[in-house]
């Protein structure tokens, strides 16, 4: 597995009770330690903050954090995200979802290598509220699964767009992805479902 060295740098922000962990575009330096603003060249989030310090590390690309901006983000009505690059959909749990579900206690995870079709059950999410089926938002096969949510399945909701993916799949019917909706639709939906 190709390995790459990555800049991962901790921001803080006015008006947020939390540190959210973000990966700098390249393998290098962060020079803006200390210095606001940072936040925005880092996701386009528009949300400023503060870089607090910046850890270097290498990284598997297959275990590379959640969407990235090049990635195709599209959603599914019962609160999955998809997001697409080159044949392979990263999946999880939008933030919306796991606000639903409350505390993440448990997260059975599908096998690597099964095939699965759109809608089909491949594993189990469990909270403080309640066990769901953990359905695919399309049909393909799975090539990898967020190996960290077994022993922290709290992730998924420390950082659902993120470091809490669940699995990635190769996708048999690309044409599926664009059956989902897009995040203005997905968030008007959200805002109805209350």
């Amino acid at each position: 597995m190709a390995r790459r060295q990555v800049e991962t740098v901790v921001l803080s922000w006015t008006g947020a009770d939390r540190s959210l962990g973000k990966t700098c575009c390249a393998p290098r330096k962060c020079a803006n330690v200390g210095k606001s603003g940072h936040f925005a060249a880092l996701g386009g989030t528009g949300l400023s903050g503060v870089v607090l310090s910046r850890v270097k590390a290498v990284t598997p690309i297959a275990q590379a954090r959640g969407p990235t901006p090049a990635m195709q983000v599209r959603y599914s009505k019962d609160h999955k995200y998809l997001a697409f690059e080159d044949g392979v959909g990263t999946v999880g749990i939008t933030e919306h979802g796991q606000e639903k579900l409350g505390d993440v206690t448990l997260v059975e995870l599908p096998r690597v290598g099964e095939k699965v079709k759109k809608g089909s059950a491949v594993g189990v999410v469990e909270s403080v509220k309640a066990a769901n089926d953990l359905d695919s938002p399309v049909s393909g096969e799975i090539l990898a699964v967020n190996e960290a949510l077994n022993g922290k399945p709290e992730l998924v909701n420390q950082d659902a767009e993120g470091a809490g993916w669940i699995f990635k799949i190769k996708l048999a019917e690309p044409s599926e992805f664009n059956g989902l909706l897009d995040r203005e639709a997905y968030l008007a939906y959200a805002r109805e479902q209350g």
